[in-house]
């Protein structure tokens, strides 16, 4: 499609506003942007996995109603892009987003980048002529203070948590044209930012519209560039996954930048590297880094957690950290998942970008008349547990991330999660009848089990998680919210859910065997059977799609009966991708049958 053309106006009639809709019928005009917001409304209908996830329904479909009543009585293309970004972000969905080339050919570019930390908003990359405000602190934009610009920017950022919109909004501040549609700006081409320079002073720069071609020939410099060499996390920014011996901590900290495979080493090799490191004498204690990690195929992290989870010196309380913060989204918030889980990791740090259960596996979407793009999040699979309503993902300890630390060469998350030495957590005598098995998940069955003096509850391969006591027959868990309640008779178990919900666990006999944990036995045909049975009951249920299959097949080549070896192990991969063929003969089978060359 052509490029939109920009007309101008004032920007008063630009704003966003519902004070006087247009009556419904208005907003059926053959308008080619009306039909663009249907055709966008439909999309996220019919293509998003679950738009209503935190948006209901009929909310939804009333800021469907708004966008077409509003893009019926703007005159500008500014104003009907930004419409179509409101009805976007009314989904809450980090991943489902205008894209960044439509965003730019919409509303143009000014040639700076910033970020907000905990202490404000500060210049990360700028043209070398402005050098001196890097690291400088925005104070206003277009002599409007810094936090009213964010404030006006939030309704059109998709965010389902406030740290996603902390990590994105400054990318939407650089776009003069969007800052103009809002009343920002008086002209769609110019923005002027008052900025406190790092040796106090306060300076107003103004910035213009930069094309591409504008854009190659500036020489750039970057924020990231000047940091001290103290700072780890800034080294080697290219390596994806980058290992740090610290012998004088007894510990090693690893850079998980991106989830993916790096031209130097393989995931496969740097994990094996990893390992046989932290199996040497003197090693206590890893720091996992993911904080600047946004994600990517999470099937190439899938094999990090099993390995390290088999590694007693490190998988112990005080012994495995993780670093999350605003950047850390998608796969990346996967892999968290799976470390809370299973592993006795503490976390360290801010809020992650998104929440333990959020969709993804977006994918793009043309709009007939603009030609705009929207990325559309098309898989919404839980890699948690059933009913986890987590509104964020917090860390154990908090810790700030500011400026001031950043350019003194101080990483505080990396000195807590180093010096940390956790207090024990309380045990109390078991008594036997708290110990068995009981109906957690249609697919899955919770098992409890002594170990040593606590209690650990399993339901594989969903969690393996530590119970500690909190009140009489009353457990606490590794995850916020989470709890188990033992009746008197040992006979039920009330299972207290994030968010204040409850589930009742019923007692089940003792040599019942779920699906999973047969497939674990390597009883394929009756765990076959038991999934059949399961899917019979439940056809919808998301930890037997043909999505969560494949996935698990990847964990079973490094979780399942680890002893066997690796090409045992590849084996019973494969057998669980064969199996879900057959469960889901019109699913994904093609994707399946070319996974299968994986196993074989």
């Amino acid at each position: 499609m052509p490029p939109l053309i920009r007309r101008a106006l004032a920007p008063c009639l630009l704003l966003w506003s519902l004070a006087a809709p247009l009556p419904a019928a208005s907003a059926q005009s053959s308008d080619p942007w009306v039909e663009d917001a249907q055709a966008l409304a439909n999309a996220l209908r019919t293509q998003h996995a679950k738009v209503d996830w935190l948006t209901p329904l009929d909310a939804f479909e009333q800021t469907v109603e708004e966008t077409l009543q509003q893009i019926a009585s703007v005159e500008t293309d500014e104003a009907r892009v930004v419409s179509l970004m409101h009805l976007i972000a009314s989904v809450r969905d980090g991943h489902t987003v205008l894209a960044s080339a439509s965003r730019y050919e919409q509303f143009g570019w000014l040639p700076f980048s910033a970020l907000w930390l905990d202490d404000g908003l500060f210049i990360r990359r700028v043209p070398a002529a402005y050098a001196e405000l890097l690291g400088g602190k925005i104070l206003a934009v277009n002599d409007h203070p810094i936090e009213s610009v964010m404030d006006r920017l939030r309704p059109y950022v998709p965010h389902g948590v406030d740290a996603r919109f902390r990590r994105w909004a400054p990318s939407y501040l650089h776009l003069p044209g969007l800052l103009y549609a809002l009343g920002l700006a008086d002209s769609a081409e110019t923005a002027r930012l008052t900025v406190r320079l790092r040796n106090g002073q306060v300076a107003t720069r103004s910035f213009t519209n930069t094309s591409d071609e504008e854009a190659e020939a500036l020489p750039f410099v970057s924020l990231d560039d000047t940091y001290p060499s103290t700072l780890l996390r800034f080294q080697d920014p290219d390596c994806l996954y980058q290992l740090t011996a610290l012998p004088e901590e007894r510990a090693v900290y690893v850079n998980y930048r991106r989830i993916g495979v790096d031209d130097a080493e393989s995931p496969w090799d740097f994990a094996n590297r990893l390992v046989a490191l932290l199996e040497a004498d003197g090693v206590d204690r890893l720091v996992l880094d993911l904080r600047d990690n946004g994600g990517g195929g999470y099937q190439w992290a899938a094999h990090l957690g099993p390995m390290l989870a088999h590694l007693p010196r490190i998988n112990r309380r005080g012994g495995l950290y993780l670093l999350i913060g605003q950047r850390t989204f998608s796969a990346a918030i996967d892999v968290a998942n799976w470390f809370q889980l299973h592993t006795e990791a503490l976390f360290v740090g801010s809020p992650a970008g998104g929440r333990p259960v959020t969709p993804g596996d977006d994918d793009p979407s043309t709009l007939p008349h603009s030609g705009l793009t929207v990325n559309i999040s098309r898989a919404y699979e839980t890699s948690t547990f059933m009913g986890d309503a987590r509104d964020s993902w917090q860390p154990d300890i908090a810790v700030s991330e500011t400026m001031a630390d950043r350019l003194a060469g101080r990483d505080a998350a990396l000195e807590v999660a180093l010096a940390h030495q956790p207090e024990p957590l309380p045990t109390a005598p078991v008594a036997l009848s708290w110990l068995g098995r009981y109906r957690f998940e249609p697919d899955a069955d919770l098992v409890i089990e002594q170990e040593g003096n606590r209690l650990i509850a399993t339901a594989f391969p969903r969690l393996r998680l530590a119970l500690h006591p909190v009140g009489e027959r009353r457990f606490a868990t590794r995850v916020p919210g989470l709890t188990f309640t033992v009746a008197g008779d040992g006979q039920s178990i009330t299972l207290g859910l994030p968010g204040g919900q409850t589930r009742t666990l019923e007692e089940l006999p003792a040599e019942q065997r779920s699906g999973w944990e047969l497939f674990r036995d390597g009883r394929y045909a009756e765990a076959e059977a038991a999934f059949w049975q399961v899917l019979a009951e439940y056809p919808d249920l998301q930890g037997l799609s043909d999505g969560a299959l494949p996935s698990e097949a990847i964990h079973a080549v490094f979780r399942v009966r680890p002893d066997v070896g690796v090409e045992a192990s590849r084996q019973v991969g494969g057998e669980l991708v064969r199996m879900c063929i057959r469960l889901h003969p019109e699913g994904e089978t093609p994707n399946c049958e070319f996974s299968l060359r994986f196993y074989e």
